[in-house]
């Protein structure tokens, strides 16, 4: 009496169906082998990025021109002309501006009072 199942003899067409189905059953489950990237990928392919993660595992983003993703391109290293930097400072000080004013007007909001009011001048209660 056979204890394990009965053995089937498959014919190619019917191993590479079931094969395709399990690929498919695989990519709907992993994001990874959606873009065609395996569990055991070792850092080779030139169109990725590479970088080490902080997992210690290569990054599996695409490349960018430099070589490496959105994610590991490095800082900037800040604008270098007279021109950029001026527009750097100019950026600068709109931001702070701007962000005293929403300060201004979030601390005017939640005493009841009126965004219109806060922006022509301080009301006097």
């Amino acid at each position: 009496m056979s204890r394990g199942r009965d053995k089937k003899v498959f014919s190619y067409a019917e191993l590479m169906a079931h094969v395709e189905r399990l690929n498919e059953r695989e990519m709907s489950r992993n994001p990874e082998a959606q873009r065609g990237l395996t569990s055991d990928y070792k850092g080779d392919d030139p169109f990725r990025c590479n970088a080490r993660t902080r997992a210690g595992h290569p990054c599996k983003a695409v490349a960018l021109a430099g070589g490496r993703c959105k994610w590991h391109g490095g800082l900037s290293t800040g604008p270098r002309t007279p021109e950029g930097k001026a527009r750097s400072a100019m950026n600068l000080h709109k931001a702070r501006i701007l962000r005293a004013a929403s300060k201004l007007l979030d601390e005017h909001a939640s005493h009841g009072g009126s965004p219109a009011k806060t922006l022509v001048g301080k009301s006097r209660h």
